[in-house]
């Protein structure tokens, strides 16, 4: 079975301007991904999916491929539709489209979806989610965080 890791990468962010590109502890955030994907040794490919081109450099650095989605494909310029919506020239956060794209251009078996923003994952725990996705269709996972922020 071939299983791949996708790691979405998107600019434009409203909250924190360019995320993905801010350097934590001298790294980008998808480093850390990327080693916890590797750590984890599950996976026969790795994949950063961006529209943006800036990020082929960077998967270049990190050993792992890079996969240039259509804009039209998910983020900014998405212009994808559903049955509820259609994406006018807004953020889209619908991640069918852009996940739609990859799966019809890169054959595997099992797809897993890792995001930039837990830069915190362990391999370990990328491993168990793999090892246990194996015995089923699909999988989803969650975890219940309590935070506290003064303003």
């Amino acid at each position: 079975m071939k299983n791949i890791a996708v790691i979405p990468i998107a600019l434009g962010s409203k909250r924190i301007p360019d995320k993905n590109l801010v350097l934590v502890d001298g790294f980008p955030m998808v480093h850390y991904v990327v080693k916890a994907c590797k750590e984890s040794k599950v996976f026969d490919e790795i994949y950063i999916n961006s529209e943006h081109s800036i990020f082929e450099n960077i998967a270049e650095q990190l050993g792992v491929k890079f996969y240039k989605r259509k804009s039209i494909c998910g983020g900014s310029e998405c212009k994808m539709s559903n049955s509820s919506k259609k994406c006018k020239g807004e953020r889209c956060t619908i991640h069918d489209h852009f996940l739609m794209d990859f799966i019809s251009n890169i054959e595997c078996d099992f797809l897993v979806q890792v995001h930039t923003t837990s830069p915190l994952i362990e391999g370990k725990t990328i491993k168990t989610f793999v090892e246990t996705l194996h015995g089923m269709d699909s999988l989803v996972t969650t975890e219940s965080t309590y935070s506290e922020s003064f303003v």
